[in-house]
């Protein structure tokens, strides 16, 4: 009996001592100086040298790492498939690593939003948080799934997020993943176009990142500076905000980083136009374009070129704003029928188009005003019914009810705008549409403010 113990003993101890050089060899290839094309190569041949020798956990890290070599070599499709393996593997293991099941996750949805598969990406960050763990990658994965609400206008459910992960975080511990937890909500605010009603928690925020970055330097801190810039424009404080926006200039110059270079630009743009220095406007525009060749930022540059615009004829703001959907939507100006509503579904930056369409209804009533042209009550007319659709989709994407709230704001004052265009064109039967749908939101607005008050 002794000799069977021993020899079991015996065993688990060299089967131990096989994985643990598995590990090793793992490790070692991982950490080699080999270029990513060479590890996957290395990786493979591993694999196919050990196959039947290998436990549950150093082939699913096997899988793992060649995931990771594949995304450095930017082959996405392959990145994802043997992440996929390492998934799978993980999540049949009977002793199962929640925290490397999670660092998988992560990796999936971080390779599927590279490939702008955003909803995919969303998937596996709600997956992280059905572990319930309370590891780096659920903290990560909260910040993450908070940006994905951000960037559909579900501004008060990114809040929620943010605000579960602040209670389970210790500065102490994690300071980078509190600065990212702070940048998240400076940048949330940031979104919030009358910011007014928060001032106090935001400028909390505000003191407690720009403290964390005394003790960090860290890239990130172009975004604060751009975030904080916009918060204090939306305040009214525009040499604060200018202030800001120079730091972030001074930051983004010295990374040599065209993109966000573009965007603060554009940033600028908006706040001399606020304070109708047209000259100074119109060469931070041009800076804006000339930085940044991204359809987003460009688009937002259209969209203010034409909001600002020093002129008497509205038409000529109706060119700006057609062309910022154009852009936005990525598509020739002859391929794309910008009235269509089937492009809208799947349409990328619904938020900032929505604000697009809103600012074209209103320029085409104002050049009919102007010109007492009726083609252009005409078109828009069918730029309010895509606002309908937009505010529809938008507030079913969204969450939060104060999210929801937000957006029923916004639509209530577009369809008044859409009302009083078909008053003008005498088309009842739209009229009395736009006006139900007024009513049917003021009617969810008022319901929301009794069960606050309940």
């Amino acid at each position: 009996m002794r000799d069977v113990c021993l020899s079991i003993f015996l065993f688990i101890s060299l089967s131990a001592i096989a994985q643990q050089h598995f590990t090793d060899t793992i490790n070692s290839i991982k950490s080699s100086e080999n270029n990513p094309s060479a590890k996957i190569i290395q990786f493979k041949d591993f694999i196919a040298r050990n196959q039947d020798q290998l436990s549950y956990n150093n082939k699913a890290l096997a899988y793992h790492e060649m995931g990771i070599q594949f995304f450095k070599a930017k082959l996405l499709d392959s990145a994802i498939l043997y992440t996929e393996k390492a998934l799978v593997i993980r999540e049949k293991d009977s002793e199962l690593d929640v925290y490397e099941q999670n660092k998988s996750l992560a990796n999936l949805s971080y390779y599927h939003n590279s490939q702008g598969n955003t909803n995919i990406s969303r998937q596996y960050l709600e997956r992280i948080l059905l572990n319930q763990q309370k590891d780096r990658y659920t903290i990560k994965a909260y910040i993450d799934l908070a940006y994905h609400r951000i960037n559909i206008g579900d501004y008060f459910t990114a809040l929620e997020y943010l605000d579960i992960i602040s209670l389970t975080l210790k500065d102490e511990l994690t300071p980078d993943l509190v600065l990212k937890t702070q940048l998240a909500y400076v940048h949330t605010y940031s979104e919030i176009e009358n910011p007014k009603a928060y001032q106090d928690i935001i400028f909390k925020h505000l003191v407690k990142t720009e403290k964390l970055f005394e003790k960090v330097n860290s890239y990130d801190a172009g975004a604060f500076y751009t975030n904080t810039g916009k918060i204090y424009e939306h305040l009214g404080q525009y040499e604060k905000s200018e202030s800001y926006y120079n730091k972030a200039i001074s930051h983004y110059t010295a990374y040599e980083d065209s993109l966000s270079l573009g965007i603060v630009y554009n940033d600028l743009g908006v706040l001399a136009s606020k304070q109708e220095l047209y000259k100074n406007a119109s060469k931070y525009y041009e800076q804006s374009l000339e930085y940044a060749k991204d359809p987003y930022v460009n688009a937002a540059t259209y969209d203010n070129l034409g909001y600002y615009l020093n002129t008497k004829n509205p038409s000529e703001k109706s060119a700006y704003y057609k062309k910022a959907i154009v852009t936005l939507l990525n598509k020739s100006s002859d391929s794309l029928n910008i009235y269509a509503i089937k492009t809208l579904k799947n349409a990328p930056y619904k938020t900032s188009l929505l604000g697009y369409y809103i600012d074209l209804g209103t320029s085409l009533l104002e050049s009919y005003k102007y010109s007492k042209e009726k083609t252009y009550l005409i078109e828009a007319k069918e730029v309010m019914h895509l606002v309908d659709q937009l505010v529809s989709l938008i507030r079913l994407e969204s969450y939060g009810e104060n999210s929801k709230l937000f957006w029923i704001n916004r639509g209530v004052n577009s369809y008044m705008l859409a009302v009083h265009i078909c008053y003008l064109l005498e088309d009842l039967d739209s009229a009395f549409y736009f006006m139900e749908k007024n009513k049917s939101l003021l009617l969810l607005e008022n319901l929301n403010d009794l069960q606050a008050k309940n």
